[in-house]
């Protein structure tokens, strides 16, 4: 589609109302320029008048063609998931070819521009600097309380509010484990260099924030940290990780469980009530370090009493798509053409790599999309 783009852009050039924009050219290359032969050099504006000579008829109908299989072209490719995007890259494209022909036609003239003198170059800085610069103060800076309330509630009632462990108690760490999980979602998915470098800047806050909380109370989970992208150790409960600590130390020494060789992904599904849901619990409970649940994505809306990050992971169309066209799904259904649910190949290597069996139950609402 865009190549037939790019050829009715060309068709569209020979037209006489598109050839005047190059007749003011002093010196034009007539090598690169077509004969003035191909099409009438009739005006072929307005609408079709019955006087018009048949050369001139054709010209005019061949335009309002080639402009009207290009909107149609555009509005089906507005209608995308990326539509806009590619739209804006179609748009790029064109405008340069016809930039790059221009320039040829005028004999492809020398491109230069004069040095910058330092008077200019002062007077561009500091008019940046004035529009980039607001002097305006901040109604509530950064690191300030907002007291607005002491103006709208009774003495006691606010100063009440000032005791709100909220306004001074540091936050659970365990608050930190969902964002940093969806910032290793948003790096997977960038689609750009400078994309992913943000996320992981923004990862790389709330991980450090993560571990200066942690420090106060979980300190002893530190050795287990290789990777800072990797804090997993500081979100578990001290027993817990005291727990495994010995659980590990007996492996070493041969005394207990055996690692599961196959770690590929298992599917559980069955009829109504014939015990999934507690024989997925009754795994979970007896061998937590072999099995670990498995979400699926999803791109529609959580329904009531569903949680992101427990019942599925929830994404939005596009980001959907990409994953698909991406081939990041093992597997993916739907109710119709389109698919709404998909198996993350990355999430399950990622449950893989860290030893365990990844374990996906699929309820009757989401089999009756099968």
């Amino acid at each position: 589609m865009i190549q037939a783009i790019i050829i009715l852009e060309f068709l569209r050039s020979l037209t006489a109302e598109a050839r005047k924009k190059y007749a003011g050219i002093s010196v034009p290359n007539k090598s690169v320029m077509y004969s003035d032969k191909i099409v009438s050099e009739e005006d072929v504006s307005g609408t079709v008048q019955s006087s018009w000579s048949p050369a001139k008829r054709l010209t005019y109908l061949q335009d309002k063609w080639a402009e009207s299989i290009k909107r149609r072209i555009n509005e089906y490719l507005l209608g995308g998931t990326d539509g806009q995007y590619v739209h804006r890259i179609i748009q790029s494209v064109t405008s340069r070819d016809k930039g790059w022909i221009r320039w040829k036609m005028e004999s492809c003239p020398p491109i230069s521009k004069d040095p910058v003198s330092a008077d200019e170059f002062n007077e561009a800085r500091a008019s940046a600097k004035r529009m980039a610069t607001s002097k305006r103060l901040k109604p509530h800076p950064m690191g300030s309380l907002n007291l607005d309330f002491l103006k709208e509630e009774e003495e006691a009632a606010a100063m009440e509010k000032f005791k709100d462990p909220a306004r001074w108690q540091l936050p659970e760490v365990s608050t930190f484990q969902s964002k940093i999980a969806d910032d290793d979602f948003d790096i997977g998915m960038a689609k750009s260099d400078k994309e992913k470098g943000q996320f992981i800047e923004t990862k790389a806050s709330k991980t450090w924030r993560a571990l200066r909380i942690a420090s106060r109370t979980r300190l002893v989970a530190f050795d287990k940290i290789d990777d800072w992208q990797d804090v997993e150790a500081i979100f578990k409960d001290p027993a817990e990780a005291e727990e495994d600590l010995k659980e590990e130390e007996h492996e070493e020494d041969g005394e207990t469980g055996r690692k599961p060789e196959d770690k590929r992904l298992i599917l559980l599904t069955g009829p109504p009530g014939a015990g999934k849901s507690s024989l997925l619990s009754m795994l979970f409970e007896r061998q937590p370090r072999v099995f670990a649940k498995f979400l699926l994505h999803t791109s529609r809306k959580p329904l009531e009493g569903e949680v992101d990050g427990e019942t599925f992971h929830y994404v939005d169309t596009a980001a959907f798509n990409s994953m698909a066209d991406g081939d990041r799904f093992m597997f993916s259904f739907g109710p119709g053409e389109m698919p709404e649910y998909g198996a993350s190949k990355p999430a399950a290597d990622a449950i893989s790599e860290s030893g365990k069996v990844p374990v996906l139950l699929l309820d009757r609402k989401v089999r009756s999309h099968c």
